[in-house]
């Protein structure tokens, strides 16, 4: 039960940071470019539909990894109504996930902006917001959400997944005696 409890406690971590405060020093011109660029690398009709396939994928996938290594997979046996209310649990994550984004895709987008004009000229968003117009550009924003339902990508976070979730006792561990010895008590457990 008690791995159970912690591979959903994982999985319960904020997927969203919140946004920097915006830079007010950042050129007009390549704010305008990114933005631009934006609206063509996260087409406005197609945007929710994106981030719900990527969130959803990464999500699955993170959440396998988790319980491969949490023995939930015994104790599923053990109790099988309890692997219904696990997948509850991943599904309401999900859509809490997906909310979070909704609510806050402008703030996101922006914070993007701000991103992608310190990285790029104007001149470079440009040739990317063009390529990104063409065909093959098209295909590639909206085939970008099914690479994180590609099995080989999805085998990859399972494994990210349960690698944290194997080193994470240990990890607590550490923090409690750092905690400990931070507050002078390096006696406490």
């Amino acid at each position: 039960m008690r791995s159970i409890i912690l591979a959903a406690a994982l999985l319960a971590t904020p997927l969203l940071a919140q946004a920097p405060q915006a830079d007010p020093a950042l050129d007009p011109a390549r704010m305008t470019a990114a933005r631009a660029f934006l609206n063509v690398a996260l087409p406005p009709a197609q945007r929710d539909a994106m981030m719900n396939g990527i969130i959803s994928g990464m999500l699955i996938n993170m959440s396998a990894g988790i319980l491969q290594g949490s023995g939930a997979e015994q104790e599923f046996a053990k109790h099988p109504q309890m692997r219904g209310v696990f997948q509850h649990f991943i599904d309401r994550q999900r859509d809490l996930a997906i909310a979070d984004l909704h609510d806050n895709m402008p703030q996101l987008l922006e914070a993007e902006a701000h991103a992608y004009a310190r990285l790029f000229t104007t001149e470079e968003l440009n040739q990317l917001a063009e390529f990104l117009g063409k065909p093959v550009g098209q295909k590639y924003v909206t085939t970008v959400p099914k690479v994180f339902a590609d099995p080989e990508v999805a085998e990859w976070q399972k494994g990210v997944a349960l690698r944290a979730q194997q080193r994470m006792p240990g990890e607590i561990q550490k923090l409690k005696a750092d905690m400990a010895a931070a507050s002078g008590n390096s006696g406490a457990k």
